[in-house]
């Protein structure tokens, strides 16, 4: 079998998964590191069993989020903050000025990405899964940097990242250090990390399957694909802290 993926195992199944169909994955989350020195510690690395929509690209959630933002107005966020309890670092509610400027901000953000503006540091790095010679919708491989850009990821050349909207995800096994602290915002800030989470393009995820690191992933109607050398066990409901390959009752 011909690929550009290093993990040759599962980018086979990928190639003849059915994408229309829900996929499922057991991963454990990056999570991001916070404080300096002796407190520096990684947060939000929980280890979780996903269900994800794919087989799409990262256009048609740009659009689908253009139309559903349409629908949302300044005084609905206003209502939607209030309900959450959501405050600014200051204790403020956030008001419709602040909502406005969101949803007008976020409006132009789509329309630069649909038109190729918006830039990010791993432009060029990733090209689409390949499988002898087909292309696989909504996966893509890590090509590593190119003319002279810092490495994006840690992540070794030829790891497949998988793409999907979130339908729902459920802990297994919380971070040690529990969640990612969110950030003390301003009112602007606030409405649009809000009215981001409203969209197509805030449930939009993407996944590093590492054949280094443990994983379990089940494309649409395909069998369970583990990475080389490991496995989650379950047991009793609970997950074991060490990964294993056995699936028990």
């Amino acid at each position: 079998m011909g690929t550009n993926a290093a993990n040759t195992k599962t980018a086979a199944v990928m190639a003849d998964a059915d994408w229309n169909a829900i996929s499922e994955l057991i991963i454990r989350k990056k999570g991001a590191f916070r404080g300096r020195g002796a407190d520096r510690k990684r947060y939000g690395d929980d280890l979780v069993h996903v269900t994800v929509r794919t087989g799409f690209s990262y256009r048609d959630v740009l659009e689908e989020s253009q139309i559903q933002l349409r629908g949302i107005t300044p005084e609905w966020l206003v209502v939607r903050a209030a309900d959450k309890g959501l405050v600014t670092r200051d204790g403020v509610p956030i008001t419709t000025g602040d909502a406005t400027l969101a949803i007008q901000e976020m409006r132009e953000s789509l329309v630069r990405s649909l038109e190729g503006k918006n830039k990010a540091t791993t432009d060029g790095v990733f090209d689409p899964l390949e499988v002898d010679g087909e292309k696989v919708r909504g996966v893509r491989v890590y090509q590593g940097p190119k003319d002279g850009q810092k490495n994006a990821t840690d992540a070794p050349p030829g790891t497949i990242y998988l793409q999907g909207l979130m339908v729902l995800e459920t802990i297994i096994q919380p971070a040690e250090n529990g969640p990612i602290p969110k950030p003390a915002s301003q009112g602007p800030a606030l409405a649009k990390r809000l009215l981001r989470k409203q969209l197509d393009i805030g449930r939009y995820v993407s996944y590093t399957l590492r054949p280094d690191e443990p994983f379990i992933l089940k494309p649409g109607g395909t069998v369970p694909v583990t990475s080389d050398g490991h496995t989650i066990r379950f047991k009793a409901g609970e997950v074991e802290k060490t990964f294993g390959i056995t699936l028990d009752d």
